[in-house]
């Protein structure tokens, strides 16, 4: 696997690589801080009841949809960049330290690590630290203290697939491949949904639902985890390959059209979703592909805000619901100092969480990257 893995004359974003040539700055920081800003509105219209136009109902859709068209443009240029092993090693030093800080902190904070709590569900509490709750609803609904573990189920399971797209991608008539796995992405991913929306996959999870309480299966546990699943996120990932693959075929296209495209598809993703009978459906993501390459087409946005906010996204979407349930629900705080407080302490706890365990993490994994890449018999100043 490793002679097929080949290296990219695209440098990773996350990573750039010292003897190629940096791209220049792009907004992909500011793409990230526009997600997670739509998915905190969402949740502040849903737990706060304060509603911010368009972002409040369909922020929380769009945003988780943009984050997947991100990853898949950035992780398979990882996946083609670095051997297997520094390659997972990289990634899981990029998602746990930060996940595991804030779902231990603030399980914490609401009591679920006494004795007795673990005792009788340790084994829920585990695939809940991994990050893997989504595939067992009673680890979900028991210990999902962030109520956002369910998309890094998602995530996890796309960092799994990638580096299976590199190694089985030809070495000629690449672009042939990427476009059929596009088409048997967006098939899959359509299929499934329809089918969980019609109940044809309960019988696959009704067991692990009835574990959870809930039997016979109900449109709510069905939406949540039989609907929602990665097969039905798959597209969007592969739709983020597509982006990387073509982009300087794409970057021929008229910026008007762009707009357009945007406007149309990720302006009224709900009514695209009745027309074609599916939700979540490719459409609004053909949407978001639109403004991602508006925005990479885009000089780098001057404000440095939206920067700031992708930089600390990850933290953000972590930490934001336990943030505004502490301000809104248990403080009893409404209104604007509520949300002021809110903000405050998102920001705060988000920033600390950012550069005292997320970013160590990332350093970590790119020191181990390079002990991975020396040669066994390298003498140790050359580490």
């Amino acid at each position: 696997m490793a002679q097929k893995i080949r290296r990219l004359k695209l440098v990773d974003i996350d990573v750039p690589n010292k003897t190629e040539k940096k791209r220049p700055p792009n907004n992909l920081d500011a793409l990230r801080g526009l997600a997670v800003f739509g998915v905190v509105c969402n949740h502040l219209s849903a737990h706060a009841g304060i509603r911010v136009p368009f972002f409040g109902e369909l922020g929380g859709l769009l945003g988780v949809q943009l984050f997947f068209l991100i990853s898949g443009y950035l992780i398979v240029q990882s996946a083609s960049r670095y051997t297997l092993a520094a390659y997972a090693v990289r990634r899981l030093l990029r998602i746990f330290p930060a996940y595991w800080m804030a779902v231990l902190g603030v399980s914490l904070l609401y009591g679920r690590l006494d004795g007795e709590a673990l005792a009788s569900g340790r084994g829920d509490f585990l695939w809940n630290l991994m990050a893997q709750s989504h595939w067992v609803p009673s680890a979900l609904l028991r210990y999902d203290v962030l109520t956002v573990s369910w998309t890094l189920t998602v995530e996890l399971a796309w960092y799994a697939v990638a580096p299976l797209l590199v190694w089985l991608e030809p070495r000629r008539q690449s672009a042939a491949f990427w476009i059929g796995t596009m088409a048997a992405a967006l098939a899959a991913s359509s299929a499934w949904v329809w089918t969980a929306h019609a109940g044809g996959l309960d019988p696959l999870y009704a067991e692990a639902i009835a574990r959870a309480g809930v039997s016979p299966v109900n449109g709510f546990m069905r939406f949540a985890f039989i609907v929602n699943a990665f097969p039905a996120q798959l597209v969007f990932f592969v739709m983020g390959c597509l982006l990387w693959r073509f982009e300087a075929a794409l970057a021929g296209l008229p910026a008007w059209l762009l707009c357009a495209v945007a406007a149309v598809f990720a302006g009224w993703p709900t009514q695209w979703n009745a027309l074609v009978s599916l939700n979540p459906s490719s459409l609004s993501g053909v949407g978001l592909a639109g403004l991602f390459l508006l925005a990479l087409r885009l000089p780098r946005l001057r404000f440095g805000f939206p920067h700031w906010l992708g930089r600390v996204s990850y933290p953000v979407y972590l930490l934001h619901v336990p943030v505004i349930l502490a301000v809104f629900q248990h403080w009893k705080t409404t209104g604007w100092p509520g949300l002021c407080v809110a903000m405050a302490m998102l920001a705060a706890t988000s920033a600390a969480l950012h550069h005292g365990v997320e970013q160590p993490g990332i350093a970590l994994g790119k020191r181990l990257t390079k002990l991975l890449a020396t040669p066994a018999h390298a003498p140790s100043s050359a580490v």
